[in-house]
């Protein structure tokens, strides 16, 4: 009798990627060697996703570059082996690894436009890839590319594959990069932390469609990561990684909802978690910043010389308040406007129309003289603090730039109150002669929250200041912006796409979609009675891990999921001029305007 055929996922088949015993090592200064990837095995059968999950340094990259042969120059394999196709990766000749890179192996990395060329249109680099590895005459590579946009859900394939890169948003770019990988059908697919940068929405639409494609081509998939809700979310299989070595492995549910070994619990237990209103410090009821009707509109530079400037509103008659000693979070999908609104507040943007008042004052009508107090009283934390910190500067050179304009102070003074401060956010002793590049990423975002706060501001603008780091380092920074606000009790408006993370430190949370807000109000009526139905979409798509009363773990959402869309409420900026409406006392939702 003929045997039948083996399905994707079937335990007979064969595994697509088996790693044995892999050990990296690299060299370090002294001249020594220390291992990165410590005797690490795990496999992975077809159509199957086993995550790699760990903190920062634990190997889960050097795991994903060893397979494909692309370790930085001081790193090398040590020791085990890298089955592929009955092919060791790991003793394989630099021609062979070119053979199987793309064509069988394809990766996406964390930033897509490290690996898109934007001097290249997104046509001419899918079917590069196609000619090269497949030989396909051009008018087959440019169907089977056109094919693989519209499956990843480009709205317009045929305008995408003449655009660049640079033309589309992060999420859009992700998308493009996976529809560039997936095009060639690969055996193995290595994802390293594609969605981190990313809002909810975006992040589980780039999921669902790399989910669903590599189950219908039976593509196995690498997933390095340290969203454990996502994970927990989309993994057959995970390998738990501390310090190089696997400390726990095994399927989804056992290692992330009954976990064993205390590392892993221990990262479970630093997830964002809702902290009870009376725990939180209090407002004082007093309002710092009024934002009326504010519009910021950007220019687009014409194709021709003839053509008027095109006209892009990124935030469209806005309306909040924030008051002194409050944490007004703003959330929504990239391109909503929450950073720009950010920007205008700190005078890096300037408003199109529309009013912003400050303790009571027009701060769009300040002099230069006015504008430089205020700015004193308004800083900024940014998202990626490593742009934004002199690579050349010590770090008490970096946070005294922020007394530079005080009247008064000495060098030394300048000098002494920047270490107290970095002291403060827990960079205490030599610390202040060292550089931005001999810090972590955790230890770079205290920096520049120490510049930010060194002047004593009363407003703190934090855009995305956790986005990147991973849930050890978040949990950390997250208590200490809760102990500076107790202590300095300035107020923040803190911008997130995480709204794990807005759960546990905001007060009130304003969502944003297009430049419009669609709800505001208190934590716990947009969490718990979530009236619009961009904000039921937003809480729906983010899956947490969450404690049970018997002490274990379980996959959840937010409340909200399936509470039934409401109709009547303004959505799209086609639908008028939305009005806003209190449905509780505080609690606005934007509905459609009468017609």
């Amino acid at each position: 009798m003929n045997e039948m055929p083996r399905q994707v996922g079937d335990p007979r088949s064969a595994p697509t990627l088996s790693i044995a015993s892999l050990s990296v090592a690299v060299r370090t200064p002294d001249k020594s060697t220390r291992r990165v990837v410590d005797e690490v095995s795990f496999t992975i059968d077809p159509g199957r996703m086993v995550a790699l999950v760990g903190e920062s340094g634990s190997g889960k990259t050097m795991i994903g570059r060893a397979v494909l042969g692309l370790l930085p120059p001081v790193a090398r394999v040590e020791a085990g082996r890298i089955a592929f196709d009955g092919k060791d990766l790991a003793r394989a000749s630099e021609a062979e690894l070119r053979a199987v890179r793309g064509r069988e192996i394809g990766m996406v990395f964390q930033e897509p436009m490290v690996s898109l060329n934007p001097a290249l249109t997104v046509g001419f680099q899918m079917m590069e890839a196609l000619r090269l590895h497949h030989r396909l005459p051009a008018e087959e590579a440019r169907k089977r590319s056109l094919e693989m946009l519209e499956r990843v859900k480009i709205l317009d394939p045929a305008g995408c594959f003449r655009a660049y890169p640079h033309q589309y948003s992060g999420g859009m770019r992700q998308r493009i990069m996976l529809a560039s990988v997936l095009v060639m059908r690969p055996k193995l697919l290595i994802a390293d932390e594609p969605t981190t940068a990313l809002d909810a929405l975006i992040q589980k639409e780039v999921m669902d469609i790399m989910a669903a494609l590599t189950r219908d081509i039976g593509t196995a998939v690498l997933l390095v990561s340290h969203d454990l809700g996502m994970v927990a979310n989309y993994a057959d299989q995970v390998v738990m990684l501390r310090q190089g070595k696997v400390v726990e492995s095994g399927a989804t549910a056992d290692i992330l909802l009954a976990p064993k070994h205390e590392y892993t619990r221990m990262l479970l237990e630093s997830l964002p978690e809702r902290k009870a209103s009376g725990d939180r410090r209090q407002a004082s009821g007093e309002t710092l910043v009024e934002i009326d009707n504010v519009s910021v509109e950007f220019r687009k530079k014409p194709r021709f010389f003839w053509q008027r400037p095109g006209v892009f509103r990124a935030v469209d008659k806005a309306s909040l308040t924030l008051k002194q000693g409050e944490t007004l979070a703003v959330v929504g999908e990239s391109g909503s406007g929450k950073t720009t609104i950010g920007r205008a507040l700190v005078r890096l943007a300037e408003e199109s129309e529309g009013s912003i008042r400050f303790e009571g004052r027009e701060v769009t009508a300040f002099d230069a003289r006015s504008l430089a107090a205020y700015r004193l009283q308004t800083q900024m934390v940014f998202q990626d603090p490593f742009s934004s910190l002199d690579p050349r500067m010590t770090l008490a050179a970096i946070v005294a730039e922020g007394l530079r304009t005080l009247p008064g102070l000495a060098r030394a003074e300048r000098d002494r109150r920047a270490r107290e401060m970095l002291a403060e956010v827990g960079l205490p002793g030599d610390y202040g002669d060292r550089h931005p590049h001999e810090l972590s990423g955790g230890q770079r975002q205290r920096v520049s929250i120490a510049r930010a706060i060194v002047a004593t501001p009363k407003l703190l603008v934090a855009d995305e200041p956790v986005s990147a780091l991973d849930v050890t380092v978040q949990k950390q920074i997250l208590r200490l912006f809760t102990a500076l606000q107790e202590k300095f009790g300035f107020s923040y408006l803190f911008i997130s796409h995480d709204l794990g993370v807005v759960e546990q430190i905001a007060d009130r949370v304003v969502v944003m979609y297009r430049g419009r807000i669609l709800e505001c109000g208190t934590r716990d009526q947009v969490y718990d009675s979530p009236r619009h139905p961009y904000t039921l979409k937003l809480l729906a798509a983010t899956p947490r891990i969450a404690r049970t009363a018997e002490q274990g773990y379980a996959l959840v959402r937010h409340a909200g999921e399936e509470t039934p869309a409401p109709t009547g409420f303004a959505y799209f900026a086609g639908e008028g001029e939305p009005v806003m409406h209190e449905v509780a006392p505080g609690h606005v939702v934007a509905l459609k305007a009468a017609a």
